[in-house]
């Protein structure tokens, strides 16, 4: 009699052979989706892991029994396995696509939730059919509970794979909604585009503040490839200071950000450097790639430059742009107090609705609940037609989320 512990032989083959399936397979969806371009059906990876695993039980379910009443008396393993294996491929010759940033948005197709769950399901069983082998009891023979298949256990298998894809796909579109959305006020352009394309993968219906995503695409697209076209054209080394730094600009639109620091860097010491922008710009893109302390650096000399010069609307939106982006680098890097201070600083020396909302955001981020509301309110305030429904969106996420929010229901 053989053992568990010492499976016999054949058996260790067909187990290895699964293994090597599941582990080959896999590494080629992480690959694929690993190009540049959308990934059609599932848009992200992760949202194509969540539903292929809220489709394993069901299909654990069904597997063990349609076992049962067709292969009652044989040993199914084999048979799952080659079935299994003929399901993984076909998942990933069909239903895992890429489609390139070249490719025309009207080319892209959209999917919905049903459209994935189906395609997920192939996965699903195809799992289940490499991991038959790995089952220390057959498949065809025990009861109903030790099976596991009672109808809670069908139920439970239903809307796990019912609700759970559809709430994690909510929740993943509406934020790289709002994310693409911050991309574009940031100029960030190339990013915005990516990160849409992705959006109406998920939705066709895809929209924010009224604005559909596939006409915006569309008209970003058109600009992308006009500031592509200046990007082509070689600067001389005649070329201003001016000239440069709006060649940077175009590469850090294009998320082309190495070639724009290279560009940069050596025009450092140049006494234009400051007065054409050149350190706000060096702040943002290192703020960009999450190079704090840099960003903090090019965003002091620019507060120390803006601070030298006479007073002008220049001056004072320059300097407001310094101060802001070393109370965010500040803020990243822990030092709570210092960015306190320096968001102070921003709106004594501005006060308007877009400093309020930015100090609400901050005090919510350290549950500082009271003076969020408060900056919040009068961000509303100043301005209804822009931030009524930020920040009352804020001071809701408060009421919900903040220790100490009771207050908030109080006012």
């Amino acid at each position: 009699m053989v053992s568990e512990n010492n499976p016999p032989a054949n058996l260790t083959i067909l187990r290895l052979t699964a293994l090597v399936v599941l582990v080959v397979w896999f590494a080629a969806l992480v690959l694929a989706s690993a190009r540049d371009g959308v990934l059609l059906t599932f848009a992200w990876l992760d949202v194509a892991i969540v539903t292929i695993l809220c489709g394993v039980p069901i299909a654990w379910l069904t597997t063990t029994t349609l076992t049962r009443l067709f292969m009652a008396k044989t040993d199914a393993s084999v048979v799952l396995l080659m079935v299994g294996l003929v399901l993984l491929v076909f998942f990933r010759a069909v239903f895992w696509k890429v489609a390139g940033p070249d490719i025309p948005i009207d080319a892209i197709a959209s999917g919905n939730t049903l459209t994935r769950i189906l395609s997920a399901l192939v996965a699903s069983f195809g799992i289940v059919g490499s991991l038959a082998v790995f089952v220390t009891w057959p498949l065809s023979s025990g009861t109903k509970d030790t099976l596991g298949e009672t109808p809670i256990h069908w139920i439970f298998a239903v809307l796990l794979l019912v609700l759970v894809p559809a709430i994690y796909e909510s929740a993943k579109g509406h934020s790289n909604v709002k994310t693409a959305f911050d991309y574009l006020s940031q100029s960030r352009l190339v990013e915005a585009s990516d990160l849409m394309r992705h959006c109406i993968v998920l939705d066709a219906g895809t929209s924010y503040h009224g604005t559909h995503f596939r006409s915006l695409i569309v008209k970003l697209e058109a600009r992308i490839e006009a500031i592509q076209k200046q990007v082509y054209k070689p600067l001389s080394r005649v070329d201003s200071i001016e000239k440069q730094i709006e060649q940077a600009i175009n590469l850090a639109i294009l998320n082309r950000r190495d070639e724009a620091i290279l560009l940069l860097l050596p025009l450092v010491q140049s006494p234009d450097f400051a007065a054409s922008g050149g350190h706000g710009l060096l702040g943002t893109i290192y703020q960009d790639r999450r190079n704090w302390e840099e960003s903090l650096f090019h965003f002091r000399l620019a507060a120390e430059f803006w601070q030298a010069q006479r007073y002008s609307p220049e001056h004072s939106s320059g300097l407001a742009k310094s101060i802001q982006g070393q109370a965010y680098a500040l803020r990243k890097l822990g030092r709570i107090d210092e960015a306190a201070a320096m968001y102070a600083r921003l709106l004594e020396l501005s006060p308007t609705a877009e400093h309020h909302f930015l100090l609400a955001q901050f005090h919510e981020d350290i549950q500082d609940t009271s003076q969020a509301a408060y900056h919040a309110r009068r961000a509303i305030e100043i301005s209804p037609e822009h931030y009524h429904k930020s920040a009352g969106s804020l001071i809701n996420k408060m009421k919900t989320s903040h220790f100490g929010c009771f207050q908030l229901y109080a006012d």
